[in-house]
């Protein structure tokens, strides 16, 4: 994910800085604000979702369906390494 957004701020010439937080932070935060049914711009399985995502999504169906992907990953590669 850091390098995706990397890739996105270098493409509008946007220097960004990363603070690490612990996923549980975040998740508990929204799920108190939810609890409070303070709106936020997501919700609190969506950290789930992110933390805990598929590393080999099938994009079967959606090809079938006639959506088409393009490739991320030569932009990716044409970071300089970060780790």
């Amino acid at each position: 994910m850091r390098k995706l957004l990397q890739v996105l701020a270098a493409a509008q010439h946007v220097n960004v800085k990363f603070v690490p937080i612990p996923w549980q932070v975040i998740w508990f935060g929204l799920k108190i604000a939810e609890l409070f049914r303070i709106t936020m711009p997501f919700r609190s399985d969506s950290v789930i979702s992110f933390v805990h995502q598929n590393p080999a999504p099938a994009f079967s169906l959606l090809t079938q369906a006639g959506c088409t992907f393009r490739e991320f990953s030569s932009s990716v590669n044409a970071l300089s390494p970060l780790d």
